[in-house]
């Protein structure tokens, strides 16, 4: 990968987060959650959601939908629905339950919540019917990306201010990653940032990284901070 070279690709990222679930501005009887701080680790300003607009909204689905059909469906609305959002195919993991659902990203008001659920379900989209939801959950988000390699082995992210990528050696058991993620905190003390785990598709290449947010990354940073993580997981193997 050369240096400063812009690139588009596609894979996931692996976060955890903590939802509640909304009762009220929504299709009476499905289930809606919402994560209200997707950069929990990161305690500071530039923040993407600083006023009380909605945060990552999640329509969860009667069944799983193909990321196409759920790509081809929004374009669609986007097309006839005068809202701006994004919207991306994930998975919630808590427990020993997996939900299926839609993630909407951008809304400016919590009253659009039921106008897009009825865009989707005008579409032909299923939601799950209204049952116990919350806590802590890890989100498996599939997305494209748009990136810059800043240096070797660290990307930053073109669409996502103060976000970058550190290519690590394998992908480390959520467990593991939270462990290491601690640890490195600890042992770094003016660094201030929330990390997640990202598989980076591209070409021929399959990058598996630490996603973080945040830290106000100089190269000689991001370096830092890669640096401590190999030397976290040489010591865990």
């Amino acid at each position: 990968m050369n240096k400063n070279a812009i690139f588009d690709s596609f894979g996931y990222v692996l976060k955890e987060e903590g939802f509640i679930k909304l009762t009220s501005k929504i299709i009476p009887g499905t289930l809606v959650v919402e994560d209200q701080k997707p950069f929990p680790g990161y305690h500071g300003e530039n923040l993407p959601n600083p006023e009380k607009k909605p945060g990552d909204i999640y329509f969860i689905t009667k069944k799983a939908y193909s990321w196409e059909d759920i790509m081809s469906i929004s374009y669609k609305i986007k097309k006839f629905v005068d809202l701006k959002f994004q919207n991306y195919d994930a998975q919630i993991h808590i427990n020993t339950n997996i939900f299926h659902s839609i993630r909407i990203r951008g809304l400016a008001d919590y009253e659009h919540i039921e106008q897009l659920q009825k865009a989707y379900q005008s579409e032909g989209i299923e939601f799950e019917r209204d049952r116990k939801f919350g806590g802590i959950g890890l989100t498996k988000l599939k997305k494209f990306f748009v990136l810059k390699a800043i240096d070797e082995n660290i990307f930053e992210d073109q669409e996502m201010e103060h976000t970058y990528y550190l290519v690590i050696p394998r992908l480390l058991s959520w467990e593991l990653f939270r462990k290491l993620t601690n640890l490195t905190r600890s042992n770094l003390s003016d660094y201030n940032f929330d990390a997640a785990q990202a598989v980076i598709y591209y070409r021929n290449t399959l990058f598996y990284t630490v996603r973080v947010y945040g830290c106000n990354c100089s190269i000689d940073k991001a370096h830092i901070l890669r640096n401590k993580y190999l030397e976290m997981i040489e010591k865990h193997q």
